[in-house]
């Protein structure tokens, strides 16, 4: 399964797509998953973005 959410807005401002690193699939639901390797200041503009998106789907 491939995901991309759209649009969100990365610490300078600019317009972006999210893809999640993983998408697991369980019986009754699926879960994004986010590993993190990394500092990413990016990384809240995401999280908020794509708990938006679970939102609204």
């Amino acid at each position: 399964m491939s995901l991309w959410i759209p649009h969100h807005r990365d610490s300078k401002g600019n317009l972006r797509y999210y893809y999640p690193d993983f998408i697991v699939e369980m019986k009754d639901k699926h879960v994004i998953v986010e590993t993190k390797g990394e500092v990413d200041v990016d990384a809240t503009f995401k999280d908020r973005r794509a708990k938006n998106w679970c939102e609204d789907a």
